[in-house]
């Protein structure tokens, strides 16, 4: 894609990078050079970056919020990367999403937390209770533990990352089988500190039904890489590949079932 604007707005941004500015100096620049966007974005390539101002020190600064806006404005399908954690704005849009499947593919249930906190056990709950819902469909990173004898081949973690082991993509897609998708992507987490703190930048595509399919089919392998594997923690032991099944296993596909909205979203009719 090439597109002389956006171009030219990166290597405004990074000019003053280059100088290495004090943080007062950095966020009034990108202010200036990417403009928060209007809901929904314009049609084509838009962008915006970060460190930017938030005079207030709120919690949900204006650019994140309108990330979630964009999010929850999804009508079909939902599919969104979380690297850190699940903001609460993001936990609101999986919560009141009008969308028949909304799928989320996470690092960890919760941000960096010490394991047994109360703050972490409180977040996990909460992540908990939105994959309850139907149309919500989660995957946490994740791989194979066991060995051969229980029918699959013992993975382990190659020691590439050390703040994150499985999943550092982010991008999210707001209706990507539609006529008119959004696909945001870039460096930036879908977090307070990418937003106000760090030099980081995005890319909005709308309407682009070819860049939403190549992101989508990224999107699903990813979620189905990570999903099986986390599946395992639960099985049965002797849960392995069978022969085909006569029973009513099928029913689960129906209903107000996470199945089912599956089915009725990639498979209508």
């Amino acid at each position: 894609m090439k597109d002389g604007t956006v171009a030219q707005a990166f290597l405004d941004y990074w000019t003053e990078l280059a100088n290495d500015p004090n943080d007062a100096t950095l966020t009034a620049a990108v202010d200036r050079v990417s403009p928060l966007l209007g809901h929904p974005p314009s049609p084509g390539t838009s962008l915006f970056f970060s460190p930017r101002t938030d005079p207030g020190k709120t919690v949900d600064p204006d650019a994140l919020k309108l990330l979630a806006d964009y999010a929850l404005s999804a009508r079909s399908g939902l599919f969104i990367t979380f690297a850190f954690g699940m903001h609460d704005l993001f936990k609101d849009v999986y919560r009141r999403s009008t969308a028949g499947l909304r799928f989320a593919l996470m690092e960890e249930k919760t941000r960096p937390l010490k394991k047994g906190s109360p703050q972490r056990i409180a977040e996990e709950e909460a992540i908990q209770q939105l994959r309850n819902m139907p149309e919500n469909v989660f995957a946490v990173g994740s791989f194979i533990a066991t060995n051969a004898i229980d029918g699959w081949l013992k993975e382990r973690l190659s020691g590439f990352g050390s703040n994150v082991e499985y999943i550092h993509n982010k991008f999210m897609l707001v209706d990507p089988l539609s006529t008119d998708p959004i696909v945001v992507c870039g460096s930036a987490n879908f977090s307070r500190a990418s937003i106000v703190d760090n030099d980081e930048n995005m890319i909005i595509v709308h309407g682009d039904t070819r860049v939403a399919d190549i992101y989508l089919g990224e999107y699903m392998r990813l979620w189905s890489h990570h999903a099986f594997r986390e599946s395992l923690a639960w099985r049965d032991e002797d849960d392995r590949p069978k022969y085909l099944k006569t029973d009513d296993w099928w029913q689960d596909s129906f209903g107000a079932t996470e199945r089912n909205a599956r089915r009725v979203h990639f498979a209508p009719g």
